[in-house]
């Protein structure tokens, strides 16, 4: 009896692998977590290969209290939200919906890679078992089992959300004229959704996504893209504002509902933020499966191909943006080497690498690092941020977060410091010109005769 009662647990914890093709031979609808509007995108692919496929709203507070409800209090926020997400739709369910439920995997020493076997477990003890499949993709190859012209485009969607988030952050604090900004994001995210969803019912052979890799079109990504920054860049003030990066955990940091929405916070106080792309670790999970094995010939020009389309359609937008090219993300690896060893394979490589990367390029006066309540990867990137700060001046906040409101007082404390050496930096701001009002100080600036 107890050799069955152990089979069973081992069952109940394997989460099985499943396809593309599985969840739509069966009818599933898939439901995909918030994670910044690249989750559009990949609703947009999936429709467009003829699956339904639904994205979660952003948590609100029913779906941290019904997380909360079905997990003891020591797991990471972004289980929590995401479990609670899951459990509203389910509730909400007809009787005849059956669903697949995107958690992807993870390796290394977080708590990421157990998220899945969780949500399977609390899913049938509240006897949705036989409604819902956890579909999670492997670390290291996220795209396992698709098309290849499936996966690249899916890839071109997050880095092109990606792109359209930085335009927006940058744009937004410094705008000419109030809410242009936000109207055009919303306009811009629809045209590429339904750009996508064309895309991915033409060819999706190997030979074809290779030539638009040669090419740099990106199935007309790039172009398309290049055109949408241009239109934000005509919106912009040349106000010289404050920047400030925003690193740690992928959830959090990219789901403003689970970060007390900290960008527009930082908005608020006179300072513009960037958020580390998803696409970041899509990187770092391929540069960790690629040290796993030796590689074929395939899979380096898979792999090429993955590189290339991330270049163009980010290159396309600096362009128009005037910005600088991003560092590579093996780089950036290097980059944390002398601070967190690299075999960890925790996001905490890529927070302290990236923050290092734009304080060395000059690109931000300051880092925000967001990461769960008591999460290991999120305490030692904290620790060593502090030491960079000591020998190399780059100023920091973590914010360790459990669903509860924002404390002010740390973002105003941090949004001085960062102002200040942003002022030291670039030297102090021009003289205000004075309205025709104020000429009186000014005796050079008076009218002839006045």
């Amino acid at each position: 009896a107890g050799t069955n009662r152990a089979a069973r647990s081992a069952d109940r914890l394997t989460v099985r692998s499943t396809t593309i093709q599985d969840i739509k031979d069966a009818g599933e609808t898939v439901l995909l977590p918030d994670m910044s509007d690249a989750s559009y995108l990949l609703q947009a692919a999936l429709q467009g290969k003829g699956l339904r496929a639904e994205v979660l709203p952003e948590p609100g507070p029913e779906a941290l209290r019904l997380g909360r409800r079905h997990t003891s209090g020591k797991e990471c926020l972004p289980m929590t939200l995401t479990l609670g997400c899951l459990l509203e739709r389910l509730e909400k369910a007809r009787p005849e919906e059956k669903f697949a439920f995107l958690m992807p995997g993870s390796d290394g020493p977080c708590r990421f890679g157990a998220y899945k076997e969780v949500h399977q477990l609390v899913a049938e003890r509240l006897g949705f078992g036989d409604r819902v499949r956890i579909w999670s993709p492997p670390f290291g190859d996220y795209f396992q089992g698709l098309p290849p012209g499936f996966g690249a485009i899916a890839l071109a969607g997050f880095v092109a959300a990606d792109q359209l988030r930085d335009v927006l952050y940058d744009v937004r604090p410094r705008e000419v004229r109030r809410g242009e900004a936000d109207a055009l994001y919303a306009r811009a995210l629809r045209e590429v959704c339904d750009h996508v969803r064309r895309t991915v019912q033409g060819d999706l052979s190997g030979t074809h996504v290779t030539w638009e890799a040669v090419k740099g079109s990106i199935f007309g990504i790039s172009e398309l893209m290049e055109k949408i920054a241009g239109q934000f860049a005509a919106l912009r003030s040349g106000a010289d504002l404050p920047s400030v990066l925003i690193v740690g955990e992928i959830y959090l940091r990219n789901v403003p509902a689970s970060n007390g929405r900290v960008v527009e916070e930082l908005e608020r106080r006179g300072i513009r933020a960037r958020v580390a792309p998803i696409t970041e670790f899509l990187q770092f999970s391929e540069l960790i499966g690629a040290r796993l094995k030796d590689r074929t010939m395939s899979e380096r020009l898979s792999s090429w191909v993955r590189h290339r389309i991330e270049a163009c359609i980010t290159a396309a937008v600096a362009r128009p943006m005037g910005w600088r090219l991003p560092t590579a993300v093996a780089d950036v690896v290097k980059m944390a080497g002398p601070w967190v060893r690299d075999a960890l394979e925790a996001e905490t490589v890529l927070t302290v690498g990236a923050a290092l990367d734009s304080w060395r390029r000059k690109e931000v006066d300051g880092v925000l690092s967001v990461g769960p309540l008591e999460c290991m990867p999120n305490k030692i990137a904290e620790t060593q941020l502090v030491h960079i700060g000591e020998r190399e001046g780059l100023g920091s906040l973590t914010l360790s977060l459990n669903g509860d409101p924002l404390d002010p007082e740390p973002l105003d404390a941090f949004a001085l410091e960062v102002k200040a050496r942003h002022r030291a930096r670039r030297g102090p701001p021009p003289p205000a010109v004075p309205a025709d009002g104020e000429l009186q100080g000014f005796p050079e600036l008076e009218p002839e005769g006045a």
